[in-house]
């Protein structure tokens, strides 16, 4: 999930940690906030590359607010 959020989001390795972390424990983590389209290709990617590796990882676009 490092590696996704990363390469997908531009997250540093700390943060990417800290979302991971976050998703782990309470199930759920906000990835960041992104134009809505910026947000779906984000999104699609990193369910591709999740896919790819076989991680059961799930992402989706919210309303920002």
């Amino acid at each position: 999930m490092v590696e996704v959020l990363r390469q997908c989001f531009g997250h540093g390795l700390w943060r990417a940690k800290v979302i991971m972390l976050r998703a782990h424990v309470i199930g759920r983590s906000e990835v960041g906030t992104y134009p809505r389209d910026e947000a779906e290709e984000r999104v699609a990617n990193a369910h591709r590359r999740a896919r790819a590796a076989a991680w059961p990882l799930t992402f989706s676009v919210q309303p920002a607010g």
